[in-house]
């Protein structure tokens, strides 16, 4: 998302700060997906929400019950990463 449009890498940075984004997994890395969860992991829930909602990409959000889910995926991940 963040990697195909400007605009929305510059709203993104605007919201979250300065040279801010999510990385872009690579299928021979699996830790590029770890590095991605974590950063994702590390976003206010809440501004993410809202970022996603005027964007009109709600089916990217998730619950709170999934944040703590993937927050705990994240730090067992750790230890191979």
């Amino acid at each position: 998302m963040l990697h195909q449009s400007a605009l929305v890498k510059e709203a993104f940075e605007k919201q979250f700060g300065e040279n801010r984004s999510i990385p872009q997994t690579n299928s021979t890395r699996w830790s590029s997906l770890y590095n991605q969860l974590n950063i994702v992991s590390k976003l206010d829930h809440s501004k993410l929400a809202a970022f996603l909602a005027d964007r009109d990409l709600t089916n990217l959000s998730f619950s709170s019950d999934d944040q703590a889910v993937l927050t705990e995926l994240v730090t067992v991940l750790e230890r191979f990463a």
